[in-house]
């Protein structure tokens, strides 16, 4: 229901019936979640994005060169240019994003020719992150609206009151995100090995260098020592200290210093921030929490599904199955088991079933994509198609999951058929097939 095309490429709209038409981020995302299944889209996706690549200044658009579109409308407000969505620019996280799944659509498909035709594409983008983003010149990824129709707050959290202080004050432009310092480190790190495929050596090795030093200020700047945990942003005025989700997305991207990550994990299920049926956006004891606020305390699924990948990487694979359980059984309560864009932020314990927010997309795109991405995490499994790989790393099927036939599995040009089956609480796999030659390494 989700699937439009514009200018012959398919891609997801973002949600029925609000947003049904391109965004940037949405449509990336949805086609990471996705990578697994179905390649193909996640090509097109980038295809069409990059068509859309702004490639001069407008501030009536928060538009920057080499920066990707948040959103196009089309109708008669566009037409006759009174809104500036023609389409608008205000997403400082599309960008960082568009260069991650074309990173992650080559580690399936090995597609290196790809990389080459949208080369031009990765090298604005990449200057855009260290020219126009980096605002205040120390190295982090900045937003600050100009246009007077544009959104004020441009990560994913876009609804105006969703980035905040502990006091309750509202953060002040220029807006430094958690969760986009680490989009930028995990964009720079995975496009470095395709930088050397390409014969750019010395610009890989300035692209790791880079994440390297990003990933170090981050964990100084944005790390509070008081609340043991990571700031949601920084801002004009300095640190905005309020306990959120914004920090946990961080641990999918690899920019949680290893030292600090077993806090992050903690924290984020405590009672404040874990309803059993997954994680709030904002702790309910915060001074903006609202269990019915857009940003502010609901339950988002496809965010956590983002943490869920990230507790994956750094081992917290317990942790992990509890999220993945949580949303199944979340997604069990709603109509053919379809995830809405967000719900209540009330406790599982107190009112036994996820209470709907009033007026959530359904179907949503990245909504959607939230047990496909689950299950990959679940799965383990990491495609390395450029070194002719499949690594199953350390399988979880959760207890209300015996069984697992993963048939076609396509990594390059090789197929392959997985068959998982959880043993009491082990979980074991078989190839059941396989259609060339890719090694196939299994890690328990």
């Amino acid at each position: 229901m989700m699937r439009m095309s514009l200018k012959g490429d398919m891609f997801h709209s973002a949600g029925v019936p609000w947003y049904d038409t391109l965004f940037g981020r949405d449509s990336i995302i949805s086609a990471l979640q996705l990578l697994p299944f179905e390649a193909k889209l996640a090509k097109s996706t980038l295809l069409v994005n990059a068509k859309f690549q702004s490639n001069k200044l407008d501030d009536w658009r928060d538009q920057e060169p080499g920066k990707m579109l948040h959103e196009l409308r089309q109708g008669e407000l566009a037409n006759l240019n009174l809104i500036p969505h023609t389409p608008y620019y205000g997403t400082v996280d599309a960008t960082p994003l568009y260069l991650i799944l074309l990173a992650e659509y080559v580690n399936w498909t090995g597609d290196i020719q790809l990389v080459k035709k949208l080369e031009d594409n990765v090298d604005q983008a990449l200057k855009w992150i260290d020219v126009y983003a980096n605002m205040e010149g120390d190295g982090f990824a900045y937003y600050a609206v100009k246009s007077p129709l544009g959104i004020y707050n441009q990560g994913w959290k876009d609804s105006p009151d969703s980035i905040s202080r502990s006091d309750g004050t509202l953060a002040k432009k220029p807006i430094a995100l958690a969760e986009v310092q680490g989009y930028v480190y995990m964009a720079k790190i995975r496009l470095a090995p395709l930088f050397r495929k390409l014969g750019r050596e010395s610009e890989a090795t300035r692209l790791e260098k880079e994440a390297r030093e990003l990933k170090d200020r981050f964990n100084r700047e944005f790390w509070m020592k008081d609340r043991q945990f990571f700031a949601q942003a920084l801002d004009a005025e300095g640190v905005c200290d309020v306990i959120s989700s914004n920090p946990a997305q961080c641990l999918w991207t690899g920019i949680i210093d290893q030292k600090y990550v077993k806090y992050l994990v903690n924290r984020i299920f405590k009672e404040d921030m874990f309803t059993e049926w997954g994680i709030r956006t904002l702790s309910s004891k915060e001074q903006r929490y609202n269990p019915l606020g857009y940003h502010n305390g609901t339950v988002w699924p496809h965010e956590n599904a983002i943490i869920a990948m990230g507790l994956r990487n750094y081992g917290f694979i317990n942790e992990m199955s509890l999220l993945f359980t949580g949303m199944y059984e979340a997604a069990r309560t709603f109509e053919y088991y379809r995830l809405p864009e967000c719900f209540g932020g009330l406790t599982r314990s107190e009112y036994g079933i996820p209470v709907k927010y009033p007026v959530a997309c359904s179907p949503q795109a990245w909504a959607s994509g939230t047990m496909p991405f689950m299950l990959t995490a679940s799965l383990g499994i990491a495609p390395d198609a450029l070194n002719n790989r499949l690594v199953i790393n350390k399988p979880h099927l959760p207890s209300w999951l015996d069984n697992v036939q993963f048939n076609n599995v396509k990594v390059g040009n090789t197929l392959t058929d997985l068959s998982f089956r959880r043993v009491e609480y082990e979980t074991l796999v078989n190839v059941s097939k396989k259609s060339g030659d890719i090694n196939v390494l299994i890690e328990y």
